[in-house]
């Protein structure tokens, strides 16, 4: 019989289990513009980031780096195309 493989692979499911685990717990901080953001997208999801930058009236570049922040977090998702797509809030 071979317990050390069985150990390691058991070993693998823990770790992994609690890294799931912390990082669904770890809060994100938003900036102001992230959160305003946040809230363009429940009030309208088929924004454009050119219409974005509008009602909030920043330029688009900084909307484009509060999506990503977004999208990386989980927090946003894009369904669909750029052009005909909308954005989805995943958690709050």
């Amino acid at each position: 019989m071979n317990y050390g493989k069985e150990m390691a692979n058991d070993i693998d499911n823990v770790v992994k289990s609690v890294v799931d685990n912390v990082a669904e717990k770890t809060t994100v901080r938003l900036t102001k513009k992230e959160k305003d953001l946040l809230e363009l997208i429940k009030v309208d999801s088929g924004l454009t980031i050119a219409e974005m930058a509008a009602r909030v009236n920043i330029d688009s570049r900084a909307i484009q780096r509060g999506l990503r922040k977004l999208r990386e977090n989980k927090i946003v998702e894009r369904i669909g195309s750029d052009r005909a797509g909308s954005w989805a809030v995943k958690k709050q």
